[in-house]
């Protein structure tokens, strides 16, 4: 969907998805990205009068009924404006673990959130002559894949991940090289608009030391991020409960790399307009009636 101003130039847009429920359709925004919050122009002066307008934006089909329009933001000059509209929103279980190195330099993410073992793994590796290099080769993601540790993938899953990611260019592949082995890597996208890198999966081997090749992996690729200009670096979608859990992986990243955690709100928006209202109460009515059968049938084991 977009929004277009008096002039007809385009002000807002919201990406959006058919997603199917038990009766109706349900417009989600991006339902598998992290990051899809609706993109509104600095020139709109009060971002409540796009996001009224979307409920009178979906034309009613009988063949095609969408009952409601699904948005999830993290960012709050889109979140606050669509809690002021007043529309239904609660707080979703994953949120983002976000570093700003605006906010946090790298000086200070290496002596105040890596601890000791930390810099000592790191230092491990550079003291090795370990290898840090970001690829956008095909052929390098098949030694990736290969590597022992880390999330299964399927081939059908890796070829979507290409054809996809790379409609723009934005997958990358960084790689940790010791001794002509790819003992680690991590596959991530660039988004040069938000100036911000999305971190997806790490995949690594186990290796005779003491020193994880994760936290080194991690580190460069912070370094790569700030070195090309970008400010943000998201390590991904993290559940609230385990970024408070000390004793949990979340929590640890958080303090390491000096990152903020970033709830993500859904918000349910209802298709406005006559046609929408008469569905609405059919709806309600068939499911009363539906209740009211499912009560009143006989017990067959009477």
């Amino acid at each position: 969907m977009v929004s277009r101003g008096s002039d007809g130039a385009i002000v807002a847009a919201c990406p959006f998805v058919y997603s199917r429920g038990r009766r109706f359709l349900y417009l989600d925004i991006l339902p598998d990205s992290f990051m899809g919050d609706p993109i509104v122009s600095e020139n709109v002066g009060d971002a409540r009068e796009v996001f009224a307008s979307l409920a009178g934006s979906v034309r009613f089909s009988p063949r095609r009924p969408v009952l409601a329009i699904h948005i999830i933001a993290h960012k709050n000059t889109i979140i606050e404006p669509l809690k002021a509209l007043g529309f239904a929103n609660k707080e979703v279980k994953y949120g983002l673990l976000i570093t700003d190195l605006g906010n946090s330099s790298l000086d200070q993410i290496w002596s105040q959130g890596l601890e000791k073992h930390d810099r000592q793994a790191i230092k491990y590796y550079e003291s090795r002559g370990t290898l840090f290099r970001v690829t956008s080769d095909r052929n390098d993601y098949e030694e990736f894949f290969e590597l022992s540790e880390g999330p299964d993938w399927n081939p059908h899953g890796k070829e979507n991940l290409y054809s996809n990611a790379n409609i723009q260019g934005s997958l990358r592949l960084a790689q940790v090289v010791l001794e002509g082995k790819t003992i680690a890597g991590l596959l991530f996208l660039v988004d040069p608009p938000i100036s911000t890198v999305h971190l997806l999966t790490v995949r690594y081997s186990v290796i005779r030391n003491i020193h994880s090749p994760v936290t080194y992996v991690n580190w460069k690729m912070i370094g790569w991020a700030n070195e090309n200009g970008f400010r943000y670096i998201d390590f991904g979608p993290w559940l609230s409960d385990h970024v408070v859990d000390s004793a949990h992986l979340a929590h640890r990243m958080k303090n390491r790399f000096q990152a903020t955690f970033v709830p993500r709100v859904k918000f349910t928006i209802q298709p406005s307009g006559i046609s929408y209202a008469i569905a609405r109460k059919i709806n309600r009515g068939t499911r009363r009636f539906s209740r009211a059968l499912g009560a009143s049938s006989p017990d067959t084991d009477s």
